[in-house]
Order: C-alpha cells, then structure tokens, then sequence
C-alpha cells in the first residue's frame, strides 16, 4: 500500500473542508468531525485497488493493477504505471501528509480560540470552580522519521499533560493551553527526527550526540522500516490532539446552546 496514494485521496477532501472553513464564519463542531471523516474515506477509496495485498490475495491484486477502470480511485492505475520508489517522493508524501494533518489542527484551534473570546465557558451550579492559584499559574525518512516525530511530540505532550487535565477539570478556556500544546509538540517532534532532515545535506552528527535527539541513535536502529506503519502511529497521536481540540470546541459550544 502506497504512503503517496493514501495521501493523495485524502487531499481533495481536505482541499474542499479547508475552503468550506474559509468561507464560513459560523463553523459548528460537526464541521471538525465530518471534514477528516471524508479525508479518511477519501484516503480509503484511494487505496482501494490494494486492499487484496492486505489479505494474501496477490493474484487478484495484480489482476486489478493492469485494468484502467482502477483509475476511479483517484487515478490508482495511472499512478501505478508511472510511479517509481523514490526517497524523495515518500519524504513529499510524509511532509503532504503532516501539512495536512497540522491544518485541519490549526483550523480547529483558531475556531476553539475564537469561540471561548466570545463566550468564555464557566462552571456550572454544582461542578468544581476556577481556582485564583490556577488563574495565575544515515537514516530512512520512511517509518522512523514519523516515529521519532512522534517520539518528541509524546515528550512533551506527556510534560503538558497535568497541566491539559487540570484545565479541563476546572472548565478553564483551553485555547491558549492547547495551542502551547501544538506548537510545543511539533517543535520536539521537529528536534527529534533533525538529523533524518540534515543527513540529505552531507552530513551527519557522530553517533555519540544523536541520542540527544530523543534517543535518535538507538531508536533509528531498533524500529523496523515501513512506509505505513511510522505515519499510522503518528497519525493515531495528532487524530487524538485533534479530538481534544474539537472536544474543547464542543463543550464551549454547547454553554451557547
């Protein structure tokens, strides 16, 4: 199954949510669960012609990759017949993919950020209250680049996470600590795969200081290379900040209702 074509399904629908968010001001939370279930059927759809491999099913698989009718899936065949294993075509298919994943992110955060300036949810009769203390207060770029992303994005989302829980219990708004949260994430994951993104330069630190990379030495050695599974365990990471950013929107939301 190919990284690229995953990619390339999931992108028309992003490209239509992310001028939908554009146009329209007054965005409801369902916006934020629909736009990356269409990504996710439009990836699906993509890779549908490769499904077979998954089950064993090789012959059939191969019958399907010689018919053109396979281009219905977002031009399946046509990209079969011209496509070549290139590193630099899988790094443009994990960078799409990342762009794609911090936008709808992004999007979602500007929309919680704006809702709590407008209505800054408060604790209703009965549930806990906002404290005064609290108020004040030479490597693959394949599986092993997504999985020391996802590496220094758990650091520091792991360092936050008291922080994320005590704001929610307390119904603080979550905007600002969320967005501290995304842009510290990145920033770690960015750390820990530097030298992946410095290697294609001609050079790369000895191998006694990558570990302060978030273990990049040990780490570029130890996990199995794959196209697939580096992205999905990634993917698993930002599809659960992106959860608690819409759940945040939701509960401001639903204080307006």
């Amino acid at each position: 199954m190919n990284l690229n074509q995953l990619v390339l399904g999931a992108a028309i629908p992003f490209l239509l949510g992310g001028i939908l968010f554009l146009l329209n001001r007054h965005r409801s939370w369902r916006f934020f669960i629909f736009w990356p279930g269409f990504m996710a059927a439009g990836a699906f759809w993509a890779v549908i012609p490769d499904l077979p491999r998954l089950v064993g099913a090789q012959a059939l698989y191969l019958r399907l990759s010689h018919l053109p009718i396979c281009d219905i899936f977002f031009f399946h065949y046509t990209i079969d017949q011209i496509e070549v294993d290139s590193p630099w075509l899988v790094r443009t298919g994990v960078f799409a993919w990342v762009v794609m994943v911090y936008g709808l992110i992004a999007a979602a955060l500007v929309t919680l950020v704006q809702a709590e300036n407008k209505s800054p949810p408060r604790p209703r009769e009965g549930e806990v209250g906002v404290r005064g203390s609290d108020r004040e207060k030479t490597q693959s770029v394949n599986a092993s680049t997504t999985v020391h992303f996802a590496l220094g994005w758990l650091i520091v989302s792991l360092a936050m996470a008291p922080g994320l829980w005590r704001a929610w219990i307390t119904r603080r708004p979550l905007g600002r600590l969320l967005t501290q949260w995304v842009g510290f994430s990145a920033g770690s994951g960015i750390w820990a795969l530097l030298p992946s993104l410095i290697h294609p330069l001609g050079w790369m630190p000895p191998d006694w200081s990558l570990n302060v990379f978030w273990g990049y030495g040990w780490l570029s050695h130890s996990v199995r290379h794959s196209q697939i599974v580096g992205p999905a365990f990634l993917s698993a990471l930002l599809a659960l900040q992106y959860a608690l950013i819409v759940a945040a929107y939701f509960r401001v939301a639903a204080t307006r209702e």
